[in-house]
């Protein structure tokens, strides 16, 4: 009998802390897909998960209610799934509230200070994150309770911390391989929803209520993941496909694809096919699409022999650089559903030539590791939209924009050579640094310029360094080229005198202004210490206790944790995924069924 519930006992423990480990991982991923301000905020989620449990286990003596986290789940996924019907209260526009500051760029949603958001919305907004936090405080209550009772209980208590331990990494590796596989988030949600259920089998009307909920859920998220656009979960980000059409003659005619990373408009697949533009000739004035964004660069580089393209996404680049007569193309893109959406709908096929080789790795690893060297190399809109890791607040394009990368990337480059920049510049101080980081290494300052966006192309600021004479020489060979340059002097003259701190590999936070904290993250700061507060107080009826010691074992084992799971996220995130050959096929397929092709 003793070994039997002994069993049970230890079971019981290994799935609680499963399934933690479980939510946490889905929380901090879905939430940051769906709500833009957590994408910067991931650390935050965590803290709060940690809160829920920490609170959980201090009243570790009193019954815990699972119902409340099946209820706090459906709200949650309720909230988000209603979106624009809440209006000023929508979850999806805390973002927009939040953008305050002018030291800190919120993609898409860049820092204006009060004159962009209004004291009544920012405070709206920090009201809403504040609830969205109290969710998921509210939670991970019961999972604290659960598992501080286990191990109250265990009478060899580093025997129930291995067990804690082990279901807590086993966890991980289950939310890695939905990850890896790339299934959508209604099951995830039927996963993790259907593990909770036995944990409410003592009361079996708790029971049916918590499957109808589960069930309510995940009903909600395929609705939205099978609406009219068709939507993909990479192992990084939530992508959304939606076709698009331009006016030609009054009548709207398909020509490719937008598609949104974590709810932003972000990427294009634009259509120059040779019988596109056949049809549409209006669409393609002769004098123009030489100098679009995807052709650019090739003004630059007469003769483009081997061409390197960091941030390649869904084909543009490539396809551009096949256009104008490149050799060799390697094309390199983080994402590997990126590449797979490029391949399949991609108009000009880029990804499919035998010019074309394909890496599926981040910027900086590729630059590091490869020996070839380049007549050209392009960095497109190379903007990760995610984080390092779901435990890190630093994003992992940082680290293509530094000194140090710079430096990488001038190594690659063929005595001829020309590195072509374009970047949506959100803020003047970004621009700046770019300005100075590529004078410094390149020793001389780029040639810069206004690129406009357009249906053919999303447009940006662009810089040209590497060798000053083939500039030179592009230049004066092409006098359309001048004017477009001289053209965008007036506003990016400043630049130059700007003062702004160089990105480096030591402190690579491009969209920070200075070596500051953001203002927002004083008030979020502020904001989690008081419910930290009211929290501890309402549940042990004190505000202090003398015991230091643990205060401080409690933080280093928070940063300990934090660190550690950040790495082994990029481990799993980043090197699993890099394959880097022509021939490149995907291992784990989503299902193309729904796709128009």
């Amino acid at each position: 009998m003793k070994s039997g519930h002994s069993f049970r006992r230890h079971l019981s423990l290994f799935w609680v802390s499963c399934l933690g480990l479980f939510f946490e991982m889905l929380l901090i991923r879905w939430l940051s897909s769906e709500i833009r301000i957590f994408a910067y905020f991931h650390n935050l989620i965590l803290l709060f998960c940690f809160f829920g449990i920490g609170l959980g286990c201090a009243l570790a003596d009193k019954k815990s209610y699972f119902m409340i986290s099946f209820a706090v789940l459906s709200l949650l996924v309720s909230v988000l799934s209603l979106g624009p019907l809440l209006g000023l209260f929508s979850f999806q526009k805390i973002s927009s509230y939040l953008s305050y500051g002018s030291n800190f760029v919120v993609w898409y949603n860049s820092a204006q200070g009060w004159a962009g958001t209004s004291l009544l919305s920012f405070l709206l907004g920090l009201g809403l994150l504040l609830f969205c936090m109290l969710c998921i405080t509210l939670f991970f209550v019961p999972f604290g309770q659960r598992i501080g009772r286990l191990l109250n209980e265990h009478n060899r208590p580093l025997s129930g911390y291995f067990v804690n331990l082990l279901g807590s990494l086993f966890g991980i590796l289950l939310f890695f391989g939905v990850s890896y596989f790339s299934l959508p988030p209604y099951l995830w949600f039927a996963l993790g929803g259907i593990g909770l259920v036995p944990l409410l089998f003592e009361r079996r009307w708790q029971a049916l209520i918590g499957v109808a909920l589960v069930f309510g859920c995940v009903f909600l998220l395929f609705k939205d993941y099978h609406s009219k656009n068709w939507t993909l979960w990479s192992p990084y980000q939530k992508l959304t496909i939606i076709p698009r059409a331009v006016e030609v003659n009054n009548r709207s005619v398909p020509d490719g694809y937008v598609i949104w990373v974590n709810s932003v408009r972000y990427m294009m697949i634009t259509d120059y096919s040779a019988q596109f533009k056949q049809r549409y000739p209006i669409l393609f004035p002769r004098d123009i699409v030489p100098y679009d964004h995807y052709n650019i660069a090739y003004r630059f580089m007469k003769e483009p022999g081997d061409v390197l393209i960091l941030g390649a996404g869904a084909g543009n680049d490539t396809a551009g650089a096949l256009r104008n007569g490149a050799r060799s193309v390697d094309a390199v893109e983080l994402d590997p559903k990126i590449i797979e959406i490029g391949e399949r709908l991609h108009p000009e096929a880029p990804y499919k030539s035998p010019r074309v080789h394909v890496a599926v790795d981040d910027a900086r690893s590729f630059i590091r590791k490869t020996s070839h060297r380049y007549d050209l190399v392009v960095l497109g809109l190379l903007d990760s939209h995610a984080l390092s890791s779901s435990y890190s607040n630093v994003r992992l394009d940082n680290y293509v924009y530094t000194l140090e990368s710079f430096r990488e990337i001038k190594r690659l480059l063929k005595p001829n050579g020309v590195v072509v920049l374009v970047f949506a510049v959100a803020d003047e101080f970004i621009g700046a640094r770019f300005q100075q980081l590529l004078t410094q290494v390149f020793e001389h300052p780029p040639v810069e310029f206004q690129v406009h966006s357009g249906f053919r192309g999303w447009g940006g600021y662009g810089f040209v360094t590497g060798n000053e004479k083939v500039i030179k020489e592009s230049l004066s060979r092409d006098p359309h080229l001048q004017s477009i340059v001289q053209g965008s002097q007036g506003f990016l003259h400043s630049w130059s005198s700007y003062k702004i701190d160089l990105t480096t590999d030591d402190w690579p936070y491009l969209y920070l202004r200075d070596k500051t904290i953001p203002n927002l993250y004083y008030f979020v700061f502020f904001l989690l210490a008081l419910f930290s507060y009211i929290g501890i107080k309402k549940v042990t009826g004190k505000t202090y206790q003398n015991e230091w010691h643990f205060l401080f074992l409690g933080a280093g084992f928070l940063l300990l944790e934090v660190q550690s799971i950040s790495k082994s996220a990029l481990l799993f995130g980043g090197d699993l995924d890099c394959q880097c050959t022509g021939d490149w096929r995907h291992s784990h397929d989503v299902a193309f069924g729904e796709l128009p092709l």
